[in-house]
This record gives C-alpha cells, sequence and structure tokens, in this order.
C-alpha cells in the first residue's frame, strides 16, 4: 500500500488545501536561518536551491518554528520518497529525504523542527519541501487519520449475517498506517514456495476457499503457491499464534479473464487443509447484492510496496482509507476502455494514497452499518503509477457473486459464503 506512491503517510495536503491559505518561501543556499511560520499560514513550501555541480557539498540548515499555540509538521518528497518529520532534523541529501535523527510521531507533535539541505551534487528540481503548522485540531485529525474509537465490531448490527464474518479485533486508525496485529482477521498472502515470496493478497471466504485476482495466478500451478493467513509481519520478525501455512490444491481462475482488456479478474484458490477458525483468523462478509458505494470510503490492506520512516514498520501489514469513484470518470482516466454500462469493476482514488505492487488480489473492505461487519466489496486488480493522479482500477466483487457460489460448489460441495440476511 502507498501513501503517497505506499507508504501510508498522512494526506496532510488535501487537510489544509481546504483552507486554500499557503505561502511560498525560496531557501537560500548555503545559509543558517530560522524560519518563523506565521499564524494566518497553514502551510508554506519551500523552493529549494539549485546548485550548480561546482559548487558541491554547500550545506543549508533552517529551523522551522511554529507560532504560538501551533505545532509543526515538516514533509520532504522526491520522486515517491517521502519523509514527514515532527521533531529532530530532516535532511535533503542530493534531493533525496532522509530522516536523519528525524521522528514522525503526531502524538507529540513539536514547536520546531529542523531541515538540512547538502548537496553533494545537485538538487533535483522535483524536490518539495512543505512545512505545515498545525493548530485547533488534534494531531491525528491533521493527519488525515481517524482518533481511536471503540474497536468497530465489539457489537453486531441491526441485520445479521449467514455465517459469523467480518470481524475486526483492534481500533480502527486509517489515512496509511501499519494495521494492528490479527486486526483483518480474513486477511491472506499468497507465497512462493521456492522463494517464500509474498507476491499477492488475498482473503478467507470459507475454510478452505480464498478469493483473489485472476492475474495473481497467471502461469502458477498449485504446486507453485502457499498461502498464509493470520500473518502480520511479512519478514517474521513478530510471530503470532494464529500463523498459518497451507498448501494448494486447486487454482480456478475466471474462464473469460482477459488479461489485455484486464476484465473479469477474479479467482478462487482450493486450499489443501482447511483453515483453523479463532478470534484472530475467520472469513470475510461478501455482498448480498449489487449496490452503489459512490462517495463512500472503503479500506485496503496489504503488504505491497511501501514507503515509510521507520525500518520496523517494513513488511507490516498495511491499510489506507479510499473514497470510491463514479465509473464515468475513471473510465476517462483510462481513455474510456472501462465498460461503465456492465459494470464489474470498481474504482477507488485517494490522493498521495493508493494500493500498490504486492496488494493485487487483496481485499477491499466496507464497514455495512446494518450488520457492524466487512464486507469485501472488491479486489485489487490495476492502476497506473501506484499513488497517481488517476483512480485505481478494482474488480467489484458483488458482480461475481453468481460466479463465486458456483465454483464453490464445484471446488467444494457444500461450503458457502457468508453474507448479509
Amino acid at each position: 500500500l502507498t501513501s503517497p506512491s505506499s507508504g501510508f503517510q498522512a494526506d496532510l495536503e488535501m487537510y489544509f488545501k481546504f483552507f486554500g491559505i499557503f505561502a511560498v518561501l525560496t531557501v537560500v543556499a548555503g545559509q543558517n536561518a530560522v524560519i518563523q511560520l506565521k499564524g494566518s499560514v497553514t502551510k508554506t513550501k519551500f523552493r529549494l536551491p539549485t546548485i550548480p555541480r561546482k559548487d558541491a557539498q554547500i550545506r543549508a540548515t533552517y529551523t522551522i518554528v511554529a507560532p504560538e499555540d501551533k505545532r509543526v509538521l515538516l514533509r520532504c518528497e522526491n520522486e515517491g520518497e517521502l519523509v514527514e518529520c515532527t521533531e529532530g532534523t530532516l535532511q535533503v541529501i542530493n534531493g533525496l529525504p532522509k530522516g536523519f535523527s528525524c521522528k514522525r510521531n503526531l502524538n507529540t507533535l513539536q514547536t520546531r523542527v529542523t531541515l538540512s539541505i547538502v548537496n553533494f551534487n545537485q538538487i533535483s528540481d522535483k524536490t518539495t519541501c512543505e512545512a505545515y503548522s498545525i493548530a485547533g485540531i488534534s494531531a491525528a485529525a491533521a493527519s488525515g487519520e481517524e482518533e481511536d474509537e471503540e474497536t468497530s465490531t465489539k457489537s453486531k448490527g441491526s441485520r445479521r449475517t449467514s455465517c459469523d464474518c467480518g470481524w475486526d479485533n483492534k481500533k480502527r486508525i486509517v489515512g496509511g498506517t501499519v494495521a494492528k496485529q490479527n486486526e483483518f482477521v480474513w486477511m491472506t498472502g499468497l507465497v512462493h514456495k521456492s522463494t517464500g515470496s509474498r507476491f499477492c493478497g488475498a482473503a478467507i471466504i470459507s475454510d478452505d476457499i480464498i478469493l483473489t485476482a485472476a492475474h495473481c495466478l497467471d502461469n502458477m500451478q498449485p504446486r507453485d503457491i502457499e498461502v498464509v493467513v493470520g500473518d502480520y509481519d511479512m519478514k517474521g520478525r513478530i510471530r503470532t499464534k494464529s500463523e498459518q501455512k497451507i498448501a494448494v490444491r486447486t487454482l480456478a481462475q475466471h474462464e473469460r479473464w482477459d488479461t489485455k482488456k484486464l476484465v473479469n479478474d477474479i479467482a478462487l484458490v482450493k486450499l489443501a487443509d482447511k483453515i483453523k477458525y479463532s478470534q484472530d483468523v475467520g472469513p470475510v462478509c461478501l455482498p448480498s447484492g449489487r449496490s452503489s458505494l459512490v462517495g463512500r470510503t472503503i479500506t485496503a490492506m496489504g503488504w505491497g510496496l511501501t514507503q515509510t520512516l521507520f525500518e520496523k514498520d517494513r513488511g507490516l501489514l498495511r491499510k489506507v482509507s479510499l473514497n470510491v469513484v463514479d465509473m464515468q470518470s475513471c473510465s476517462a482516466s483510462y481513455g474510456n476502455t472501462i465498460n461503465t454500462r456492465q459494470v464489474t469493476q470498481l474504482c477507488t482514488y485517494g490522493r498521495n494514497k493508493d494500493t500498490c505492487q504486492g496488494d493485487s488480489g487483496g481485499p477491499l473492505v466496507w464497514m455495512d452499518p446494518e450488520t457492524n461487519r466487512y464486507t469485501q466489496v472488491a479486489l485489487v486488480s490495476y492502476g497506473k503509477k501506484c499513488g497517481s493522479a488517476s483512480p485505481a482500477v478494482n474488480t467489484d466483487v458483488s458482480a461475481y457473486m453468481d460466479w463465486i457460489r458456483t465454483n464453490m460448489r464445484r471446488l467444494s460441495p457444500g461450503k458457502a459464503v457468508c453474507t448479509k440476511l
């Protein structure tokens, strides 16, 4: 998952542009100065200097100071490399931001942060740095994240489901963050047996069937793949008691999966053994019918590519909230190649937030207020560049419920998915 392009970083720019107040400051090379943010300015953008190669090793240090009763958040970005600082020193070396003694803790915003520029060659003209003066809102809200709330699925809704499904285990925080351990009980990883590398996501829909994207299974045989459920850290530093590795018996790609038009990108994987359900491992709910989610917020999760400030966060399951966008504007972004009459896809967008490589096949879920359970409404299919200005295109699960039920009966007679009654 990525924000801006996977990392799951906060979407601050969108929030502050709501006020329409920002200032541009040109930073002069070779100076050391204190930059006092103005109380009336929410965001200050820094135009970094272009240093000729003959003037290598020029350094400049700027201390960004917030006005009274406000705090500073500093971010620098270059071609997808992004670092955010709430305290300490953020370095820009040859145009690339580095978290040198830089900490990002939204609960401990400071009144000053230092920006250090080091040009051993030449700064990229694509490098941008911005300082945010934050006040009047919580740090979590400023970052685009939601504050902690009671466990989201602790109580059941007004309508029941055909079987227990879609519960979570922890408080919800959105905006490109690390998920909590076993927060999403249905989350599954597809692993290359030969290398041990995780290449796609999936979701549990019964105790021996998982749902993923057809393109994840291209040129694959069951013997090539192992499924991991109940996992949290793909690097293996954090082990969970619920982690299970299960062999694959059968792969079932949609028979009309089109690798050129990228439609019918959906598949089922039949497991060789049953998944052991627990509080930490269980199925996601599936849609009971078609409905429009345009304008709603849904949640994606995965172990895909990401930029993150802390090495300890890399490899952990991440989550991001994305907006569902209308198919007409989505299709326009792809040269009107998406069928908007017989809709089988669902498009999502979040500024500087996206799914990415490695998230393919993974679930996008919606908290159904009637059941108070998560329903998988889509799975990750394709997009342009991670975190780009174009929406991502996902497979609409509700369009394939008949196909899912038919193939589940074939693969595992007697098994059924969990849906709203």
